[in-house]
């Protein structure tokens, strides 16, 4: 028995799982799930598991403050009499049909939860708090613990229970079954067969490296900057731009041309890196440009807006690639994790497609080049390649390095030099001997990263120059490389500025990262500095995934959910409401930039067809109070189409509003039904020229022109009409 619990741990940890004792003995990881003779010992009862019952669905080790994420069971005996059958229910089946109401108070008071006797870590704990759904549709639950028998919530979560679909797996001799613990819940029918016989591990699987072993994790703040989607567009955009320029500024820099000329007389290098880089474009011509991360300054304009309130214009400042790593391991560390912020996505799988695509050789060890260069990410990656790979990853000095016979070697150990990362300077690089270099060159079994090219030509830093230092810097004819270039205001959050990163390789861009921020005019951690990490709403969200129409009942839905699971629910977003006529009121939210787009589509097709026109003047009787938007959404079409507007609303005195029509004879109507009909009893009784009113265009919405009567209709009837369109939400006769 003992070489299985050693095979079936052993198993767990080279998935990479680190196993959870079950209770104070901490070689308590594996756990013999069997029937066992009832017990009168009241120190050392039986577990729930060591007895033939039935076990109603619940989740493992609920009654901790942190339960394992995932459980795994090896079957050594099968009950042959039918019995013990194992059942499966997802989380998110059970999430999607509780009431909001029970939602919330799931996800948000803290139960009182009983620790079973035979569980107990510490002698003196006998419960603990916690809510019972956690982020992300996870759960905690085990009902027959749970204290606060009386709670609605909890009632309705074991009705949905019941009612879900199961799953049903067989529990057949030397299965093993992984499961996420908090993903998913599980049951047990009753025992009939006292032979049957499993085992269970409880794991985590741990991170590759602790970032905050590196980062100070105070310098983090808590909350998010929300940022629109078509933040990334612009980003990609830019990014292949970039990308472009710089492989062509690569690849022409050795070229007899006007642009390889124009390249070479603004970097000016000394003749070992004019060589260098002449060499590397001739021999490998095959370029990677590696790893770089452009910097972003987010400057004074009124392109995007950050918080729904901060107007930005993006701007990239400077190119990091010196040093490979810089920044990368940090933000795969605190980006992922919220499946509704896009900017998790990709920082998913950066880090494997990176090591992908630079052809490392995963099965060999890692070198690691570096002197003066403190360096954060480095170190976390030391970590990740151990951890990930289960291979050595040295750091060494680069006085280190020597060639025999054309291959690298650790001249302390002898160890041969097959791979390896540059954490160095330029002027460090340059300080290798001729053969080292020419090995760089010349050896194309030899991976590093980052290329020779990128560190000398694709790293570009930028300073800013006091007032004072112009004057001299100006007459100075020694520095002819260097280039001047317009200073950039920037915007501030909370009295600090912002720099953000863009992080790259090769031809992809991944993401925009954390942003720092620092209340200095150079924006460094080290002095000072914050991290704020980004929030940009998943396209999906507030759409259909399908391409499709949502209703709005629909769009309530997901409203309500995102008030109930993520603190930033209500930034960044376009909020409007239903009336609440038709009953029960709605609260829709939308991408505020989206919102802007669909109104211009819609403004381009009235345009087209000649629904509104330039010459138009527009009399806008629609209201606007209690966030029903209507005045704002007809303001805003017009103001689009380039037609005049008169913003009236729909409280205003009648008499006003024909003093208006008088004055400035517009064409154009808008309004709901009913105040359109109230306008239209008005002016008969009390217009008392013979001039007629005339209006050839009439847009109603807010309710169905219905409900005006016949006899209503006939007050209008001198007001001419073209023909009619109706919508759920906007309706124009014309």
């Amino acid at each position: 028995m003992e070489k299985i619990e050693t095979f079936f741990v052993d198993f767990i940890k080279k998935l990479g799982g680190k196993c959870v004792t079950h209770n104070a003995d901490e070689e308590s990881f594996v756990w013999h799930v069997r029937p066992l003779p009832s017990t009168s010992d009241t120190q050392h009862p039986l577990a729930r598991s060591q007895t033939d019952h039935e076990f109603p669905f619940h989740t493992d080790c609920s009654y901790e403050s942190n339960p394992p994420e995932y459980m795994a069971l090896f079957v050594l005996e099968q009950d042959q009499l039918g019995g013990g059958q194992f059942k499966v229910i997802q989380v998110s089946d059970i999430v999607n049909r509780l009431s909001e109401k029970s939602k919330m108070i799931l996800l948000t008071e803290n139960f009182k939860i009983a620790v079973p006797l035979e569980f107990r870590k510490e002698k003196d704990i006998d419960h603990i708090y916690g809510p019972i759904l956690l982020d992300h549709h996870q759960i905690r639950y085990r009902s027959d613990i749970v204290l606060d028998h009386k709670s609605n919530a909890l009632n309705e979560l074991e009705s949905i229970i019941s009612e879900v679909p199961k799953y049903v797996p067989k529990l057949e001799k030397y299965t093993m079954i992984l499961l996420n613990n908090r993903k998913y819940l599980h049951a047990r029918t009753k025992i009939l067969d006292p032979r049957r016989h499993l085992l269970r591990i409880r794991f985590n699987k741990p991170a590759l490296y602790d970032v905050f072993s590196i980062y100070n994790e105070t310098k983090l703040r808590p909350e998010y900057l929300t940022l629109p989607h078509t933040l990334l567009d612009y980003f990609h955009e830019q990014h292949t731009r970039l990308y472009k320029t710089l492989n062509l500024i690569v690849q022409q820099y050795h070229q007899s041309t006007e642009v390889g000329a124009e390249i070479r007389r603004t970097f000016q290098f000394e003749p070992k890196i004019h060589n260098l880089l002449c060499e590397l474009n001739i021999h490998r011509p095959n370029f990677d440009m590696g790893n770089y991360r452009p910097d972003i300054l987010f400057t004074k304009g009124c392109r995007f807006t950050m918080n729904g309130k901060h107007r930005f214009e993006p701007k990239i400042c400077e190119i990091n690639a010196r040093f490979v790593w810089n920044a990368f391991l940090f933000s795969v560390a605190i980006c992922p994790g919220d499946n509704d912020n896009q900017i998790s996505v990709n920082f998913k799988t950066m880090l494997d497609m990176i090591i992908a695509s630079s052809q490392f050789d995963t099965t060999k060890s890692m070198t690691i080049l570096k002197s003066k260069e403190n360096g954060f990410d480095i170190h976390l990656f030391q970590k990740y390649w151990i951890n990930k790979y289960h291979q050595n990853c040295r750091i060494i000095h680069p006085d280190q390095v020597h060639i025999i016979n054309g291959q690298l070697y650790d001249r302390n150990d002898g160890y041969p030099i097959q791979q390896l990362i540059m954490e160095l300077h330029q002027d460090e690089i340059l300080n290798f001997s001729d053969d080292i270099l020419h090995n760089f060159i010349h050896n194309t079994q030899l991976r590093y990263m980052n290329d020779l090219r990128t560190i000398f030509l694709v790293h570009d830093k930028r300073m800013d120059v006091s007032q004072e230092d112009w004057s001299r810097l100006l007459l100075d004819l020694n520095h002819q490389e260097w280039i001047i270039q317009q200073y950039q205001e920037s915007i501030q959050y909370e009295s600090m500025n912002l720099s953000g990163m863009l992080f790259c390789s090769n031809n992809r861009c991944f993401n925009l990262g954390p942003i720092r921020l620092s209340p200095n005019k150079i924006v460094n951690i080290c002095h000072g500095g914050y991290f704020i990490r980004p929030f940009i709403h998943r396209r999906y969200v507030y759409c259909s995934e399908q391409d499709e129409i949502l209703t709005k009942t629909k769009l309530h839905e997901q409203l309500a959910l995102s008030r109930l699971t993520h603190s930033h629910w209500n930034r960044n977003v376009y909020l409007s409401s239903s009336g609440g006529s038709g009953g029960k009121r709605l609260f829709f939210a939308t991408d505020i930039q989206e919102n802007q787009r669909q109104r211009e589509i819609l403004v381009d097709m009235m345009l087209s067809k000649n629904v509104l026109s330039e010459t138009d003047v527009c009399l806008n009787l629609f209201h606007c109070k209690n966030m029903y938007r209507s005045l704002e959404i007809f303001n805003d079409f017009c103001s689009m189409a380039y037609c005049t507007v008169l913003p009236m609303g729909s409280d205003v005195e009648d008499d006003k509003i024909l003093n208006i029509i008088e004055h400035f004879r517009p064409n154009v109507l808008m309004g709901s039904p009913y105040r359109l009909m109230q306008l239209a009893l008005f002016i008969e009784k009390h217009h008392r020229t013979n001039e007629k009113i005339h209006f050839e265009k009439i847009f109603f919405a807010c309710e169905p022109y219905s409900i005006i009567s016949k006899q209503d209709c006939q007050y209008l009837s001198w007001w001419l009409f073209h023909s009619t369109f109706y919508s759920s939400s906007i309706c124009i006769l014309f």
